[in-house]
């Protein structure tokens, strides 16, 4: 919808005032809020379900999103999306499974660039 904007509020002087903003700074705002893993070297034929569940017993939040790369075939990844999980959560994080050998496979985990940058 062109030209559509996001009312907010925002605090100002102990009041709330209504801010208009634009589409792209909502996107913006959004994908801040966005992160992206990597994650290298997973064992062919492992669910998206074991994933998640791999990740959620290392304290990570549940992913939104999953794309499977199968690149040669020798190493696949996936690219995990967690919407509303910043960047930075994911790097705290990110040390407890990566180089972690799990289902016969020495994984390789690692925090995607911020997608603002």
């Amino acid at each position: 919808m062109a030209g559509a904007e996001a009312l907010i509020d925002v605090p100002f002087d102990a009041e709330v005032s209504r801010v208009a903003l634009s589409n792209d700074l909502m996107a913006m705002i959004w994908r801040t809020m966005m992160a992206d893993l990597w994650m290298g070297n997973v064992e062919p034929g492992t669910t998206d379900e074991e994933i998640k569940e791999f990740l959620i017993k290392y304290g990570f939040p549940p992913f939104d999103a999953i794309e499977h790369i199968e690149g040669d075939g020798s190493r696949p990844a996936v690219l995990l999306t967690f919407a509303g999980v910043g960047p930075e959560a994911l790097r705290h994080l990110q040390p407890r499974v990566h180089d972690m050998f799990w289902k016969n496979h020495k994984i390789n985990v690692q925090v995607m660039k911020d997608r603002s940058e």
